[in-house]
């Protein structure tokens, strides 16, 4: 068992994530999220932002998003 593992990770969001956008804006992201601030995300493509919002929401383990995405 490894030490640290993000429970119930989808490697397809993480990899969507990490092929989609560059480490500059995930951590971007990641920070508004941790700070509670508004993230809108836009996309042509519906499934590239659940994807996204999914990965993002997994990155922020052990800590939980308790607010909804739409």
């Amino acid at each position: 068992q490894e030490f640290f593992t993000i429970p119930n990770r989808n490697t397809i969001a993480i990899e969507t994530l990490f092929d989609i956008l560059d480490v500059r804006s995930i951590l971007y992201m990641w920070k508004a999220m941790v700070f509670d601030c508004s993230l809108i995300l836009i996309s042509t493509q519906t499934s590239l932002q659940f994807y996204v919002a999914e990965a993002l929401k997994q990155l922020l383990f052990p800590l939980t998003w308790q607010y909804s995405y739409i």
